[in-house]
């Protein structure tokens, strides 16, 4: 149980970051998925929050719920979705030659947002 409230089900994926995990929101019956911080320390911590505060609306873009702190751990939840993990996409897709992952691609291609200047720009951060 985290923070009287989520109860951590089982870990869906692992960064550098922290580990997501299916969790049971008990105030609103049902399952989200959350991310709980791997290190506590004030540069993690102002990181996670810029990340946990950053609101896009996009339908390729999970927009996070909340967050809770206990003791050393926080976490913050976002909705839980279908699909599989981005190494899996990866290794499904980087075999076709419509697209090569080790060449950046155009931002319009990726995400479907507009580009100004440049029309390519690198993956690492999109």
């Amino acid at each position: 149980m985290f923070a009287g409230r989520y109860e951590l089900v089982d870990p869906l994926g692992e960064g550098g970051g922290g580990v997501v995990w299916r969790v049971w929101d008990r105030r609103e019956q049902r399952y989200l998925a959350a991310k709980v911080l791997r290190d506590v320390d004030a540069t993690s911590l102002i990181r996670f929050m810029r990340e946990q505060s950053f609101r896009i609306e996009h339908r390729h873009v999970l927009t996070p719920l909340g967050w809770a702190g206990e003791d050393d751990r926080v976490l913050f939840t976002m909705p839980l979705v279908r699909g599989g993990s981005v190494a899996s996409l990866i290794g499904a897709t980087s075999n076709r030659r419509t697209c090569s992952w080790r060449q950046p691609a155009p931002v319009r291609r990726i995400s479907g947002w507009p580009t100004s200047g440049s029309r390519r720009a690198s993956t690492s951060r999109v």
